[in-house]
């Protein structure tokens, strides 16, 4: 039998619940880091980089052993780059980007304007993963924020919002110890329609389920168009990709002077790798460093 929408609702509502009691505090500001102390802008490298994660993951603070272990801040600091990191939407009991999108979108606001007052930049580059392009995008376009931003570089953004082709992908990504079954195309039964909302509500992560096809969220970001003008978007793919789906067509921006580039087409040698690990590839790192200071695409 297909289960109904108000099923999965009840499912994702009572895994949720598990990890997330009813008496957990409010949301708590977000973790940031600075991947080095008292680093220094150039006129080849302007703009300080704040890194973005997708969401899900646990927020905790960064120590040096952190930063030294984590590849892809040590070759954007080889490249002469400033380097900052922010965990948003943290919601007690969860993880990051559980919090509406609108928070935080709000969130970044606030942390650009304290990079640029920490370093003296007038704007930032966003190096982003997953639901941390949609923050991003959100922030510059329906926030206003594109002004303070140079850059957007995604990795296997969520740019359209998933269909979760793979069973609730989505959801399982963000809850590694649990494992919720198969009711067959989450978004299909969930985007767009008030039981979204409802399981928003119940779940305390409206931020992981705006990353579905459909939701409000992604809507305000994509009327009208995605891209800001001034600010450069770059975004790369993987072709197996079981979380954001369909594969490439949920991140890509088919508009005017975007950069859109599947992994493995760029590095075939490489092998395939997947959503979680795309920003892990040391490839991807020396593509972000062309894409913000090497010859621009044509």
């Amino acid at each position: 039998m297909r289960p109904s929408p108000w099923m999965i609702a009840a499912l994702i509502t009572a895994v949720v619940s598990i990890i997330n009691p009813i008496d957990a505090t409010a949301d708590p500001a977000p973790l940031t880091f600075a991947a080095q102390r008292d680093c220094q802008l150039t006129a080849l490298r302007p703009n300080p980089i704040i890194t973005l994660p997708g969401g899900g993951g646990p927020a905790v603070a960064v120590d040096e052993q952190d930063i030294a272990d984590d590849g892809f801040v040590q070759t954007m600091l080889s490249a002469g780059a400033c380097v900052f990191g922010m965990f948003y939407g943290v919601v007690d009991g969860l993880g990051v980007g559980a919090a509406p999108i609108a928070a935080s979108a709000g969130q970044l606001a606030d942390y650009i304007e304290t990079v640029k007052g920490e370093t003296g930049a007038m704007q930032v580059d966003i190096v982003a993963h997953s639901q941390g392009a949609l923050v991003a995008n959100y922030y510059t376009k329906v926030l206003g924020g594109a002004a303070n931003v140079g850059n957007i570089v995604s990795f296997a953004p969520v740019t359209h919002g998933s269909r979760a082709d793979s069973p609730l992908a989505l959801i399982n990504e963000n809850l590694p110890e649990f494992r919720l079954p198969n009711p067959g195309g989450l978004a299909q039964l969930l985007s767009g329609g008030p039981v979204l909302s409802a399981v928003a509500d119940l779940t305390r992560a409206p931020g992981w389920l705006a990353c579905l096809e459909g939701s409000d969220a992604i809507q305000r970001v994509s009327e009208g168009g995605i891209t800001v003008p001034g600010v450069r978007y770059f975004v790369m793919a993987t072709r197996n990709d079981t979380v954001n789906t369909p594969a490439g067509d949920a991140s890509f921006i088919d508009e005017t002077g975007v950069s859109n580039a599947y992994f493995e087409d760029l590095f075939p040698a490489a092998g395939p790798t997947t959503h979680r690990r795309l920003l892990a590839q040391p490839q991807a790192w020396q593509w972000t460093i062309a894409m913000l200071y090497g010859p621009r695409p044509a």
